[in-house]
């Protein structure tokens, strides 16, 4: 029992990371894999072969991971100054991880709109996965706004603002998995 919950505790969470996957990848009218390393900034790379385009995602899977990981525990160690300067390190590794994957990738001429990177992300994550996310943006939205009135101190409340952009992102992905 213990262990069917662990399991079930990893496929919730490894959902999110899934999801982050999902939004730099989209399929071509050829049905091949059209890779944004620059997510909706930035033009897309033809990946033709099914292999390296998996090995590809999972490459921008374990970089989530990892960076999330890391910049959490530095920040919750040693501060979250060190994480910012630790950024330009783990862009680096970004960077030469997928060169190997670009090489022979030509450009694409299909683009990627923010509407259809959310929905990519919606589609690597369960519904409940993006409740939780939800009812935490709003938990967060709620703790600023006490903050504020508690201390007066105004910037406080641009936590708040960054997480109700993000409860409006996340009833955007729940709309998206009911079609």
């Amino acid at each position: 029992s213990g262990r069917k919950s662990l399991k079930r505790a990893r496929r919730f969470f490894m959902g999110y990371f899934d999801g982050l996957t999902n939004a730099s990848f989209k399929p071509d009218t050829d049905g091949n894999t059209v890779f944004f390393p620059y997510g909706v900034w930035g033009k897309g790379r033809l990946i033709t072969d099914a292999d390296i385009a998996e090995q590809l995602r999972k490459f921008i899977s374990r970089f989530y991971m990892v960076a999330f990981s890391m910049m959490l525990v530095i920040g919750v160690t040693v501060g979250y100054v060190w994480a910012f300067i630790a950024m330009p390190f783990v862009m680096l590794w970004y960077f030469q991880g997928i060169k190997k994957f670009l090489k022979d990738a030509p450009f694409s001429g299909v683009k990627l709109s923010n509407r259809e990177s959310t929905q990519n992300v919606a589609s690597g994550m369960n519904k409940y996965l993006i409740w939780f996310l939800f009812l935490v943006s709003l938990l967060f939205v709620v703790a600023s706004v006490f903050l504020v009135m508690e201390t007066g101190d105004l910037f406080l409340g641009l936590g708040g603002v960054f997480f109700a952009v993000c409860g409006f992102v996340f009833v955007f992905m729940l709309r998206s998995k009911k079609r």
